[in-house]
């Protein structure tokens, strides 16, 4: 709210599907899962110990907020932050607007916006580009924009909006490694898009990674161990 700097949506957007998207479910007794694993060797997600720990509480209200951090909006249009199957209204120049999202992104690169108002009007629609999305593109009603997209900023697509028309914004889902921090830049994950990856081990605890066996932390359940970080140099 106060840079309106595009690199934060990043953050917020890892938060989403490898943070409290990547959580296991709550148990009906108060039985939590509390922190996350990133050991080298045996790394696991398992419920914290003692049942009711403040997550049971704060799980709730992440959730409740979600809706919150999907769109943004100043007197110019409407800044799309996250891409997840939603609509926004509101009022420009007097005019009500809708937007509409569809998409299954992150598993595909596209994702789709229809456009609902009454009369035309001019308003700015503003995409967060993420840091890793090079050559991403926009099309509106099957045009291509010419406005180039850059990584890590807002790509803003400001024209005369009519009922019906439809845009297409395609971030091309790269694998790439990440660095555990600065001072272990050897020390990394393999990420698809936003989306940190991992190799189940099925009871090998430190096995090497192999990039054809990943799939999304998500996607690991209670005690099934897994390697998300390797050591690229070895």
């Amino acid at each position: 709210t106060i840079t309106g700097k595009a690199h934060y949506g990043d953050w917020m957007e890892r938060a989403v599907y490898n943070g409290i998207g990547a959580a296991l479910p709550m148990q009906g007794r108060g039985e939590t899962f509390y922190y996350a694993d990133y050991r080298m060797n045996g790394a696991h997600k398992s419920y914290f110990d003692a049942p009711w720990p403040c997550c049971s509480g704060t799980y709730f209200q992440d959730m409740a907020e979600l809706h919150d951090i999907i769109y943004y909006h100043n007197k110019s249009g409407i800044f799309v932050n996250l891409y997840v199957p939603s609509d926004v209204a509101w009022v420009h120049g007097g005019q009500h607007i809708k937007l509409t999202q569809t998409t299954t992104y992150p598993a595909s690169d596209a994702v789709h916006f229809a456009i609902e108002t009454d009369h035309t009007t001019e308003f700015a629609l503003n995409f967060r580009i993420p840091e890793w999305a090079h050559g991403a593109s926009v099309t509106v009603n099957g045009t291509q924009e010419g406005t180039t997209a850059q990584p890590g900023q807002w790509m803003e697509v400001k024209r005369m909006w009519k009922n019906g028309d439809t845009i297409q914004l395609v971030l091309p889902l790269t694998n790439r490694t990440v660095p555990i921090d600065t001072q272990h830049p050897n020390r990394a994950a393999y990420v698809r898009g936003p989306v940190v990856l991992v190799q189940p081990n099925y009871g090998a605890a430190g096995a090497s990674i192999d990039p054809k066996r990943l799939v999304p932390f998500a996607a690991m359940v209670d005690g099934t161990p897994y390697t998300m970080y390797t050591d690229l140099s070895i």
